[in-house]
């Protein structure tokens, strides 16, 4: 975990690390990722921005990516949203703790986050809840419920059906948008806050894919569970934890389809890459999203999205990959195993969840981080109050 400070911005990373070329994933982490190389997006405006306005000494802002599935449904990692039991991340051992308050979790679908962004208040965090669910890898997503919608003219769908391993439905690059700093250099955090695309990201592991298969290599699948994927290195960074990745050819043909939410990642020993970004699949969540999107209809009044629906019709209690670190069977097909884990929410509990580290189990390599930023600046956190308690009044 750092810790930048400066008159006008403080940023705070977190991240899990991923070795250089190959699948070998990296050990010590902390929480955020920002899009390296990318350019500043203006239009996809269903990749939003979180802050969390932490209960800290420090007067922090956690500063997360996450993505609009609904138009009051947002998905993104876990740890923006929850207490870590450590900030160090060993896939065998960490675990997360107790959520956030709602009242300091705040969304924004605009370019740049600032003191006047139009924010949207969150009024329900939905997780995992069921046994071993508490772990980090492969449970590192969360669903927040809007206090009220946001309108757009088109939201991500998630891939819950058929499994992101059908390469005759999904490709194995991705586009990606988040808002991380932009280079590991950018140790003043300058960069982050922004909204970047970087497009044609290759896959480079998901687990009993045919093509891009890993889950028989012992150090990659130390630091990746069988509900994780893998993309390749300069591409995601600090802050751009929650951020979605969205299958290319259906982007290709403006449809936002999001394969799954980045937890966490690593950096070049040279501090000048961002590497090997680990995302939670949404195929593997399916149960979890359905429940959220309906429960967040019920909330709007407005019927459930259709990816919801059509999942159900697909059988959206199809099975979830085990979280566990260990390789476990799969079917020929690369479709998530059979078990599962029940679909519950919580809501209560510590604060700062994006600003301490994440890492994964222990692998030699480049030093790694989670996926999340903090602006710690007194000045923003109260201008970020004012600007909500003015919009409640009005």
């Amino acid at each position: 975990m750092k810790r930048w400070t400066s008159p006008a911005l403080v940023i705070l990373s977190f991240s899990s690390a991923c070795a250089a070329s190959g699948p070998v994933v990296d050990p010590t982490a902390s929480a955020s990722l920002s899009i390296q190389g990318g350019i500043v997006d203006t239009t996809h405006t269903f990749a939003v921005g979180i802050v969390q306005l932490s209960q800290l000494q420090n007067n922090e802002v956690a500063f997360c990516s996450g993505v609009l599935v609904a138009e009051n449904l947002v998905a993104t990692a876990r740890h923006c949203v929850a207490q870590l039991a450590s900030p160090q991340i060993d896939c065998a051992t960490s675990t997360f703790g107790g959520l956030v308050p709602v009242s300091e979790v705040l969304v924004t679908a605009d370019t740049d986050v600032t003191p006047q962004s139009a924010f949207t208040g969150v009024s329900d965090i939905i997780v995992p809840d069921g046994e071993g669910d508490d772990k980090v890898c492969g449970n590192d997503i969360a669903l927040l419920i809007l206090s009220k919608s946001i309108s757009l003219p088109q939201y991500a769908v998630p891939a819950i059906s058929p499994p992101i391993t059908d390469h005759a439905a999904y490709s194995t690059n991705v586009t990606v948008i988040g808002y991380g700093i932009d280079t590991p250099a950018d140790e003043a955090g300058t960069s982050a806050g922004v909204r970047r695309i970087k497009e044609n990201v290759a896959l480079v592991c998901i687990p009993g894919d045919t093509a891009i298969d890993c889950s028989q290599d012992p150090s990659t699948m130390g630091a990746l569970t069988q509900s994780e994927f893998l993309s390749s290195n300069g591409s995601t960074c600090e802050g751009d934890s929650g951020s979605g990745a969205f299958d290319q050819s259906d982007f290709d043909r403006g449809q936002w389809v999001a394969l799954g939410v980045l937890s966490r990642g690593g950096v070049s020993s040279d501090n000048t890459t961002c590497t090997q970004p680990i995302y939670e699949r949404f195929d593997a969540w399916g149960p979890l999203l359905v429940a959220a999107a309906n429960e967040a209809s019920a909330r709007s009044g407005a019927p459930p999205p259709e990816w919801a629906s059509m999942a159900i019709a697909a059988d959206a209690a199809s099975p979830v990959p085990s979280s566990d670190s260990a390789p476990s069977a799969e079917p020929a097909d690369g479709a998530p195993a059979e078990g599962g884990t029940p679909v519950s929410k919580g809501m209560g509990g510590g604060s700062d969840a994006c600003s301490v580290a994440l890492g994964a189990a222990p692998v030699p390599t480049a030093d790694g981080w989670l996926h999340g930023v903090a602006l710690s600046l007194v000045a923003l956190t109260r201008a970020v109050r004012r600007a909500v308690v003015v919009r409640r009044r009005a």
